[in-house]
């Protein structure tokens, strides 16, 4: 099994089949995980890559205002206050949010199921 951060992929070696991965991020002074996203034009919700999501991060907790970033060899620029990603060389402009994610509290309510069971 081989991980691709930068496309936010695990890979089989051996049958080369893909599968999506999502990484969530501890944030300084919050409670919980987050995933950073932006919104696709079909509406989706799309997870930024680590790499991206470490950057956004860090720019909110150095008080940045925007980031430029570059993903899937476009460039864009961020806006941390209004919360939109836009596009610099078509200018189209796209919403992005942060999210707790519930996928701590999925694997907790595994791994108690599993205990109270005795596995």
């Amino acid at each position: 099994m081989k991980i691709k951060f930068e496309d936010m992929v695990q890979v089989n070696k051996k049958t080369k089949f893909m599968r999506r991965i999502r990484l969530c991020l501890e944030l300084k002074d919050e409670n919980g995980f987050f995933v950073y996203e932006w919104q696709n034009e079909n509406k989706k919700w799309e997870a930024y890559s680590a790499e991206i999501m470490i950057k956004i991060a860090d720019a909110i907790n150095n008080d940045q205002t925007t980031l430029s970033i570059t993903f899937q060899n476009r460039s864009y620029d961020i806006d941390l206050n209004k919360l939109i990603q836009t596009n610099t060389s078509t200018n189209v402009k796209r919403k992005i949010h942060c999210i707790k994610s519930s996928l701590l509290n999925l694997f907790m309510y595994i791994l108690y199921n599993q205990q109270s069971k005795g596995y």
